[in-house]
């Protein structure tokens, strides 16, 4: 289609607009329009279905309300363009230019956005189910109750990206860049976040039952009231991190990094902390009970009035440990290392304590030892 044609249907829909009776609503189904100029066009609730705009320069342009399914906007140029509510559903935006733009409440079901630039976009309330943003740029966007079920985001980039309260169950995650990210009452269950960076990220009351967090970076990160039942987070980095009151119960955290990780009140039981990394770790008033932690690096570790009954701690450094009042009935401490370690008014009835280290551990009131 010629430039000039398609400025006269422009000018009849922009007078529809005003006034259906003087011009006439745009329909450019499937129309060829590859590389045309739209700089600040008003497309409001044009039909541009199947439409090929392929490398169109468009910004500031407005597209509100417009049905753009199965539309090819590859590499488009559509920088601050108004695509609010527009329905996008299918639509091809591989590498398309969207940084700043307006899809607040928009319909991109299965909509590819491979390499998009939708950095600081706004797509509050979009339905992003099943799309593809595998290696796009979304640094600063808004995504505050998106939908983004099932949809797929490796290697993207959510740099500082508002995620609260978005619906992120069963997407792929892996390797996506999300320092800072906000992901504050979001649904992640059954999430693949496998070696993502969640470093700083705020994931508190977040559900992430069922994730899979292998090797995430979660340094720094707040996980207070989050929900981890079932999720896997097998040698990923939680140094620091805020998990007060946190359900991990029963998770995989295998070799796990926890260093001074704040984990008050945490429920553990059963958890798989297999040679994690508990290094000045807050474990007070923790339940532990039946968790296995053989290996595991507890020195200096506070486990004041926690519950570790029936845990196996085969073989775990506890030296210089605060187990004041801590429960281990049962627990299985041979070989353990409870150097200078405080047990004031612990319960280690029939623990194990064959070959263990109590060198200069304080016992005074302690119950179930051996004179």
């Amino acid at each position: 289609m010629r430039q000039s044609d398609l400025n006269e249907i422009l000018k009849r829909h922009s007078d529809w607009l005003v006034d259906p009776a003087r011009g006439q609503q745009a329909d450019l189904s499937n129309a060829l329009l590859r590389e045309v100029i739209l700089k600040d066009a008003d497309l409001t609730r044009a039909i541009l279905k199947g439409t090929d705009l392929r490398g169109s320069c468009a910004p500031g342009a407005r597209f509100v309300e417009a049905d753009l399914r199965q539309a090819k906007l590859i590499e488009a140029v559509l920088q601050r363009s108004s695509l609010s509510q527009a329905l996008l559903c299918g639509a091809d935006l591989t590498e398309a230019k969207l940084e700043n733009a307006d899809l607040m409440r928009a319909d991109l079901t299965g909509a590819i956005l491979t390499g998009a630039d939708l950095r600081g976009v706004n797509l509050v309330g979009a339905n992003l189910a099943g799309a593809d943003l595998s290696n796009a740029n979304l640094t600063k966007a808004r995504l505050a109750g998106a939908d983004l079920s099932h949809a797929d985001l490796t290697d993207s980039t959510l740099l500082e990206a508002d995620l609260s309260g978005a619906i992120l169950s069963r997407a792929n995650l892996r390797r996506a860049h999300m320092n800072l990210a906000n992901f504050a009452n979001a649904d992640l269950s059954n999430a693949r976040l496998s070696a993502a960076d969640l470093m700083g990220a705020d994931l508190s009351q977040t559900d992430l039952r069922g994730a899979r967090l292998r090797l995430a970076d979660l340094r720094g990160a707040k996980l207070a009231g989050a929900k981890l039942l079932g999720a896997d987070l097998s040698a990923a980095n939680l140094l620091k991190a805020n998990l007060r009151g946190v359900t991990l119960s029963p998770a995989r955290l295998r070799r796990v990094c926890l260093y001074g990780a704040d984990l008050t009140a945490a429920i553990l039981e059963k958890a798989d902390l297999y040679h994690a990394d508990l290094f000045e770790a807050n474990l007070m008033a923790a339940d532990l009970s039946s968790a296995i932690l053989t290996g595991a690096d507890l020195y200096r570790a506070n486990l004041a009035s926690a519950k570790l009954d029936a845990a196996d701690l085969r073989r775990a450094d506890l030296r210089h440990a605060n187990l004041n009042k801590a429960r281990l009935c049962g627990a299985d401490l041979s070989h353990a290392n409870l150097y200078k370690s405080d047990l004031t008014d612990a319960d280690l009835s029939d623990a194990d304590l064959h070959e263990a280290n109590l060198v200069d551990a304080v016992t005074q009131g302690t119950k179930g030892l051996k004179a």
